[in-house]
């Protein structure tokens, strides 16, 4: 897709996981990286990654899905911190993809990390930007 074409509406789809709707962005092509997002008020995956998706589109299909009850995924009464790594883990099987590099910010760092964790043969690669990551020791 040309860069020109990287646009909210271009890019936008929503799947239908085993637990509600994740609402997502997909652009590029190649090996898949997913891009979770931080918390706040208003936040989703379009918010934190859009100014991104240029320059990882041209090598990588980027996956930006909003967590649930996140931006325009269905709320499930998940806690993101918890089950958040569940919801990209249901994200990534419905749309089958067996292995993904993981980019989180903040919040989705956490998320990523306890995804790399739980299911090391799901993630290839690893970036926490401002994340805490998990305590290994609770």
């Amino acid at each position: 897709m040309p860069n020109e074409a990287i646009t909210f509406e271009a890019t936008t789809r929503t799947v239908a996981t085993s637990k509600g709707s994740i609402h997502y962005h997909d652009v590029g092509e190649g090996d898949p990286v997913v891009f979770i997002h931080g918390s706040g008020p208003g936040v989703s995956g379009w918010a934190n990654f859009e100014g991104n998706l240029p320059a990882f589109s041209t090598r990588y299909r980027c996956l930006v899905p909003d967590l649930p009850g996140f931006g325009g995924s269905e709320a499930t009464g998940e806690h993101p911190v918890v089950q958040g790594h569940e919801a990209i883990l249901r994200f990534l099987d419905t749309l089958g993809i067996e292995r993904a590099a993981i980019i989180g910010n903040s919040l989705g760092g956490g998320v990523g990390s306890k995804l790399a964790a739980a299911h090391p043969d799901r993630v290839t690669k690893l970036v926490a930007i401002g994340g805490i990551g998990i305590n290994l020791l609770s």
